[in-house]
Order: C-alpha cells, then structure tokens, then sequence
C-alpha cells in the first residue's frame, strides 16, 4: 500500500508542477502579447499625431499666404486639432482618413500653383506629409498584424482563462469607414 500512495502523491505532485507550467507558459505567453499590442498602439498613435503636427506646420505656413482662407486648409487645420484630441482607435482612424483625403486635394491644389511649387518652405513640408503618409501605411500593417496575433492568442483555451484572469479583451484592428473607397 506504501508503494501505491507513494507513486499516487509523486504522480500528483509532477501533476500540479506541470500544471504550473503550463500556466506560468500561458500567462507570459498572453502577456507578452498584450506588451506587444500596447507597444503597436502606442506607435500608431503617435505617428498619427506626427502626422496631425506636420499637417498643421504646413497649414500654419499657408495661412501667412492668401491660401489661408481656402477650405481645404481650414479643414486641415480642424482635422489637425481632433487629432491631438484624446479618441478611440476607431475614431482616430476616421480622423486619419478625413485628414488622408484633404492632404491629397491640398498637395494637387497646390503642387498645381506656379508660385507655390517653387517655394522650397512649402516643398519640405509637402514632402513630409507625403513621407508621413507613405510610413504610416506601413504602421497600420503591422498594427493590424499585431492586433490579429493578439486576438488569435487570447481566443483559445486555456489562453482565454488567463486573459480574463489578466482582463484582457481583444482589440480591434485599424479600419477607416469606406477606407476601401479610398
């Protein structure tokens, strides 16, 4: 009987260690995802504030010329201030997008000014906005990209117990109303 309760309480005991493990394994595997995410959130935040800052450099350099008063600069401009404002993920992104489109008809309106494409000021910022445009394409990639892997993490059992355990929800991936539609 000895040799039975012996080999009962050993088994138990390698049990319960390899349950610890496993657990140890599912938590700092959640974990280490939701580091990731906030860290993927962070920067698509932050390069869409970049974004808003050089979209009102340049406003600000056109509102010293007669195009200050056009529409699609005073528009710019009130994007530029939402931006900086605290909003959801999703909000920032229809933000971005409204800003997205009236970047395109400002650098045509004015790339076609025969007094403006000459001005090397307004050249520079032209070419930051279309940089910042051009980069941030790639951020959403990789934030939708993280988003996902995040989401695939916490769905399956038992990594779902410890994301509730830690509070973890899954997250939405970036997508701007009618951003197909473009």
């Amino acid at each position: 009987m000895k040799g039975v309760l012996g080999k009962f309480i050993i088994g138990s005991i390698v049990f319960l260690v390899l349950i610890l493990l496993a657990s140890a394994y599912c938590f700092f595997s959640v974990w280490q995802e939701a580091e990731l995410m906030k860290a993927k959130d962070q920067e698509l935040r932050s390069q869409m504030k970049k974004q808003a800052y050089a979209v009102l450099n340049a406003c600000a350099y056109m509102v010293g010329r007669e195009q200050g008063n056009d529409p699609c600069v005073i528009k710019l401009k009130e994007l530029s201030v939402a931006m900086n404002k605290s909003h959801s993920l999703q909000q920032s992104a229809d933000i971005w997008l409204e800003m997205q489109k009236n970047v395109s008809v400002f650098t045509i309106r004015f790339d076609n000014d025969p007094v403006l494409s000459k001005d090397d000021k307004f050249s520079k910022r032209r070419n930051e906005l279309v940089f910042l445009t051009n980069n941030f394409e790639f951020i959403i990639q990789e934030y939708n990209a993280a988003a996902n892997s995040f989401n695939k993490t916490i769905k399956p059992f038992p990594f779902n117990l410890c994301a509730k355990a830690l509070k973890l929800k899954p997250v939405d991936v970036f997508t701007p109303k009618n951003a197909l539609n473009w």
